[in-house]
């Protein structure tokens, strides 16, 4: 019986840190969509000219990528610094999962993989994917908002 007392008693601080590490998770991930909101606000004006193109490709289970990842290449002709990659994924149900990826430097014609990681641990992003919107700020430009239509 006493065995029993002292798993129930462990189960009960695992779950006690499980809980802990669920709330650290949604302050960060809070604060780094803060700060996109922030970069977006104050960033460069969107250029007229093409800054990136993308593809989207999403975590489907075995045999499948290991996080729902947005591919961005850089076209715009010129390095960019200090870049900010904010991305947003709906659902077919229409649930929303924002994120934010960020790179200190980005060459021209080089490939960003931005993952798009979970909102809470053990959860990956939304799943079916249906859009996938972004919007790429730098030092130098601000893309236009983007919008991927997946699997039409």
């Amino acid at each position: 019986m006493l065995g029993l007392l002292g798993v129930g008693s462990e189960l009960s601080k695992i779950s006690e840190f499980s809980d802990r590490v669920s709330s650290i998770h949604s302050r960060i991930v809070a604060c780094r969509l803060r700060v996109a909101e922030v970069a977006v606000k104050n960033a460069q004006p969107e250029s007229e000219a093409d800054t990136v193109t993308a593809a989207f490709t999403e975590a489907r289970g075995f045999n499948s990528v290991a996080n729902d990842t947005l591919a961005l290449r850089n076209v715009s002709g010129q390095r960019l610094n200090n870049v900010m990659a904010v991305t947003e994924l709906t659902d077919k149900s229409g649930e929303r999962f924002g994120n934010l990826f960020y790179a200190e430097h980005w060459e021209q014609n080089q490939v960003l993989l931005a993952i798009c990681r979970s909102e809470r641990p053990g959860r990956e992003t939304v799943h079916d994917v249906v859009r996938v919107r972004f919007r790429v700020v730098s030092d130098e430009r601000t893309s236009r908002l983007a919008d991927l239509r997946v699997g039409e």
